[in-house]
């Protein structure tokens, strides 16, 4: 025996002590640390007994409170161990082993003296105990106001062949709130009849008219691997037959927090863990005269007296994740006490649960995906909630009080579910889907409401015997091929909530969506009417059958693409083709005033209503056309009522501005032309074959075979494509005027420039041949025509009589045009013959002739349109060209030459009709005649005529005096109504320059060669031309 007074003191042993250790400390820190054996020299006294602070009241105050104790044990302790540890903070660690049990006593602090003089006790600080070894058994009692129990080892006794005894015994006896945490990672075994694994009192007392306040308790267990107490419940008969029998209780976790004090309860049971309580009842005496034959224990009550987890509370939460093991559980008879741990409950002719027991309190149990309880629940009178995911295999009894059980589809029920008394609910959760029959509602007694919520799709096996089924927060899809059906004529009704039916299978009956905001969508068939709330919206899908009558109220959608058998009344909204598509009813339909008619337009496909019956428009309907980009154009027919249409939307149409159309009504359709939208800024020309497409199907003149390729001449947004729509007008025709234009200034320009000079003065025959080369280019313009560069070539020959200053020649030659109009993928080819007459004269510096042309050019047009095939036409390209100059050179130094030169030039060009072949969008084109009127101005520089080389120059200036305007008219095959489009223009003012030389090979022949250009941004001409002149 050791007594030690000082501040701190401690005791240490690493050795052996045998006969035991008793210890006692008035000191202010004190520690007992045994990391050798001490071992008892009597079985029946304990191996260490350690008491710090006072032993007792009477030593008050000679003998203070401690701030603070610990025992650490790592070592081995053969025998008992029991501390009275009189400190603030007392701390208990066991890493070894202890052959006995462990009784850990905190009692309050004294301070002051209650009203009978004695030291007054109040609550301590803090309690920690923590065994990472093995205790045979431990119980912990403490004034602590926050008490923290640890296992991750063992406690309880190995086997049953030693005395019964409960595991681990906390006692609570703070005055003040107080709180409770318990956590095991190891073995809490309790072993013995009527032996519990963790038994916890927290008793506050009664409040009294005094001012004590009772002691609110919060009490926390975490169970993460075992908690056992299978040795069974013990029954003890009455001593010497009289008096009532007594059951003794065994728990596998027991909690008792009775008292006036609130009281909250936590309980978690993780995965893989498990508590259990399921030995059967065995004969237990605790009373002399009781015999030593053991009686017979009820057959009633075999099953009866364990219990997995029994809590008394205030409010109790179970959260299971793991198993749960007890009894069936029984009645307790009227002459039996029932007690644990020597605390006595009232269950006279009432039953006891095996799994899970709880009293009078507000109860909250999850029984998680994985969680498995074996054995019967009893919640006790109170407001209960239980949530099951995982398995229950036992009867629940939820008792009186308004409580709710929520199922999961996915987890098992093996008993019955008894709501007992009070309003209660029963919720089977579909979340994750499942098998939903009539055989899992049957569990269900005594409850006030059936609901179905959550989110899944469901199968069924067979109709339901419940006259229908509620819906409220759920999203439920019946599975494809599945039927439902219940006894009732409403099959499904939804019961407020947010609620979401998708049927993909077969639903018997009707559906009332009066209550809540609801949505239903239906692939399927239904085969009752359906009763819409003001909030409903349903969908039928494709393929989807309604059989009944349809009453859309003020406020709710009905969409389908599928089909109703029944008359439908629309006062909300009806939108047929349920974005989009077809919807089809046999039967008629009505629209009342206030009602909306919706219709979406997209770029496949769009709505449409048919109706096997009549359409009765009221007034005041709405007719609604909505789109997210332009309609394709084409002519679509949204309503087809085959008993007619009464009735009129008036002045109620609303549309998208993408919508552009025109509605048309019938006697028994209602129709919208869809036309061709550009985007702001197209241009002109492209909106000129826009206005041309939009006038064909307003007037019902667009063929089978433009509608089919209009929509592909719209872009992602439904717009018009503009470089599709340019290929498709008579541009080419209008542009091919250029060539005539062009090949007569060419031909013209070419022969102003044949040497004839040295001709001599002496008249004669005279010959002459040339070829050129010529290469016109234009901008594209603000009207959207295309650039349709024009190069040509061509040669000549005549025979002409004359001499230098007067002659006449005629002439006869072949030219070849190409002109390609970009981006529109169309082509003009020309060649042809030409011919005409010649004049000159020249005197001194004066210079003057004049020529006529007569261009015979056929023409091959070459369009590819989009949205059909290649098409062309092959036509006549005529002009006529008379071309006059007048030329002085004023007399410089040398025999040079410098003066003014002056040129007018008249082109008529006519152009034959011409029909294309092959495709939609072939043409047939009106023949045109195009005149032009240019004026050329210049200064030319030359060299002496009679030298061997003569070159010269000239700058200025051609400008279009007038002219006919460059178009063509022209209309697709197959209709009668035609349009103009322009050609390319040419600039009216363009600058030049030219030169040339002349050289005389003999007195009889001569060569020249020339060239000229124009100018002006990309609008220009490139020309070249050569020849020879021969005297007979």
């Amino acid at each position: 025996m050791a007594t030690v007074t000082s501040a701190r003191n401690s005791f240490d042993n690493s050795g052996q002590i045998i006969g035991g250790a008793l210890v006692t400390a008035n000191t202010r820190s004190f520690s007992f640390v045994n990391s050798g054996r001490i071992t008892s020299s009597n079985p029946y006294y304990a191996a260490a007994v350690l008491t710090v602070g006072p032993r007792y009241n009477l030593e008050y105050p000679s003998t203070p409170n401690a701030d603070d104790a610990s025992i650490l044990n790592s070592g081995t302790i053969d025998g008992k161990l029991t501390a009275t540890l009189s400190a603030r903070r007392v701390t208990v660690m066991n890493s070894g082993v202890v052959h006995g049990s462990v009784y850990v006593n905190q009692p309050g602090r004294l301070g002051g003296y209650d009203q009978f003089g004695y030291p007054a006790e109040t609550h301590q600080d803090s309690l920690s105990f923590t065994n990472n070894g093995s205790v045979l058994g431990a119980t912990v009692s403490s004034a602590a106001v926050a008490m923290d129990i640890a296992n991750s080892g063992r406690i309880g006794q190995a086997d049953t062949a030693q005395p019964q005894g409960t595991a681990l015994s906390v006692v609570v006896r703070a005055d003040v709130d107080r709180a409770v945490r318990i956590t095991n990672d190891g073995s809490i075994v309790g072993t013995g009849a009527a032996a519990s694994g963790i038994v916890v009192g927290a008793y506050s007392g009664e409040a009294e008219e005094s001012t004590r306040v009772p002691p609110n308790s919060t009490l926390t267990l975490t169970n993460r691997r075992t908690i056992t107490a299978d040795d069974g419940a013990g029954f003890s008969p009455p001593p010497y037959g009289y008096g009532p029998k007594e059951l003794i209780g065994a728990t596998a976790v027991g909690i008792m927090a009775p008292g006036d004090g609130a009281s909250e309860v936590s309980i978690v049971n993780a995965q893989g863990a498990t508590i259990s309580a399921s030995g059967s009842t065995s004969y237990l005496p605790r009373y002399w005269g009781q015999g030593d034959a053991p009686p017979t224990v009820p057959e009633g009550y075999l099953a009866t007296g364990s219990l997995a987890v029994g809590v008394l509370a205030d409010k109790v939460s179970l959260d299971n994740a793991g198993t749960i093991r007890g009894n069936a559980g029984g009645m307790i008879d009227a002459d039996t006490v029932i007690s644990w741990n020597d605390y006595a409950l009232d269950l006279s002719e009432k039953f006891l649960a095996g799994a899970v027991q709880t009293f009078h309190s507000v109860d909250t149990v999850v029984n998680r995906s994985t969680g498995v309880i074996i054995g019967s629940i009893d919640l006790g009178d109170g407001d209960d909630s239980l949530i099951n995911a995982g398995k229950i295999d036992g009867d629940i009894y939820l008792r009186a009080g308004d409580d709710s059980m929520t199922h999961n589809i996915g987890g098992a029920l093996t008993g019955t579910v008894d709501g007992g008394d009070g309003i209660d609910k029963a919720v089977i959760d579909i979340t994750g889907g499942g098998l939903l029959n009539q055989k899992l509602l049957a569990h269900f007694v005594n409850f006030e409401s059936k609901l179905i919520s959550g989110s899944g799709t469901v199968k069924t096996d067979g109709p339901f015997t419940e006259d229908t089924l509620f819906l409220r927060d759920a999203t439920l899809t019946l599975g494809a091929g599945q039927t439902l059906q219940t006894a009732g004529p409403v099959a499904v009704t939804f019961a407020g909530g947010t609620n979401s039916l998708v049927n993909n299978g077969t639903i018997v009956g009707g559906l009332d969506l009066t209550n809540g905001r609801n949505q239903l969508v239906n692939a399927g068939t239904i085969t009752g009417s359906i009763l819409f709330g003001q909030d409903s919206r349903v969908t039928g899908l494709a393929g989807s059958v309604i059989s009944g009558r349809i009453d859309v109220p003020k406020g709710a959608v009905f969409a389908s693409a599928g089909t109703v058998n029944g008359a439908i009344a629309v006062s909300g909204t009806l939108a047929p083709g349920a974005s989009p598509g077809t919807m089809t009813v046999n039967g008629n339909v009505t629209l009342n005033g206030g009602s909306n008619a919706l219709f979406e337009f997209t770029p496949t496909v769009s709505d449409a209503l048919v109706i096997n019956g009549f359409l009765a428009i009221k007034d005041g309907a709405k007719l609604t056309l909505t789109g997210n980009r332009p309609l394709t154009p084409g002519v679509y027919t949204i309503v087809r009522a085959s008993d007619g249409i009464t009735g009129s939307f008036g002045t109620n149409i609303m549309r998208d501005e993408t919508v552009a159309g025109v509605l048309s009504f019938g006697a028994k359709e209602i129709q919208l032309t869809g036309l061709f939208q550009l985007r702001t800024g197209a241009l002109a020309q492209v909106e000129r074959t826009k206005d041309y497409l939009n006038t064909l199907l307003l007037g019902g003149k667009a063929t089978p075979g433009m509608l089919s390729a209009f929509p592909g001449m719209v872009d992602a947004e439904g717009y018009g494509n503009e470089a599709a729509l340019s290929t498709l007008s008579p541009e080419a025709y209008a542009s091919a005027a250029q060539i005539g234009i062009e090949n007569g200034l060419a031909i013209s320009g070419a022969l102003r420039s044949v040497q004839m000079a040295r001709l001599g003065d002496e008249a004669g025959l005279f010959a002459f041949g040339q070829a050129y080369g010529n290469g016109r280019t234009f901008d594209a313009d603000a009207r959207g025509t295309a650039q349709a560069d024009v190069d040509s070539s061509g040669y000549l020959g005549g025979l002409g009589y004359g001499n230098s200053t007067l002659g006449a020649a005629l002439f006869v030659g072949n030219e070849e045009s190409k002109q390609r109009l970009g981006g529109t993928a169309m082509s003009n080819d020309a060649d042809g013959l030409f011919f005409g007459g010649r004049l000159h004269y020249a005197n001194g510096g004066l210079s003057a002739g004049a020529t006529l042309i007569f261009d015979r050019a056929k023409v091959d047009t070459s369009r590819n349109p989009a949205g059909g095939s290649a098409t062309g036409s092959h036509y006549d390209l005529h002009s006529t060209t008379i071309d006059g100059w007048l030329s002085y050179g004023f007399a410089i130094r040398s025999g040079w030459r410098a003066g003014p030169q002056i040129g007018l030039t008249r082109v008529s060009v006519k152009r034959d009709a011409a029909s294309e072949s092959g495709g939609a969008f072939a043409l047939n084109v009106a023949k045109q005649t195009y005149d032009a009127t240019f004026l050329s101005a210049d200064l030319k520089l030359e060299a002496p005529s009679e030298e061997s080389l003569s070159p010269w120059v000239a700058v200025g200036m051609r400008h279009k005096l007038d002219g006919d305007a460059i178009d063509a008219a022209g209309s697709f095959l197959g209709t009668n109504t035609a349009y103009t489009v322009v050609g390319v223009e040419r600039k009216k003012t363009l600058p030049h320059a030219a030169g040339g030389l002349n050289m005389v090979i003999s007195a009889k022949l001569s060569i020249f060669v020339n060239g000229d250009v124009e100018f002006s941004g990309r609008n220009g001409q490139q020309h070249v031309n050569g020849g020879v002149t021969f005297k007979f």
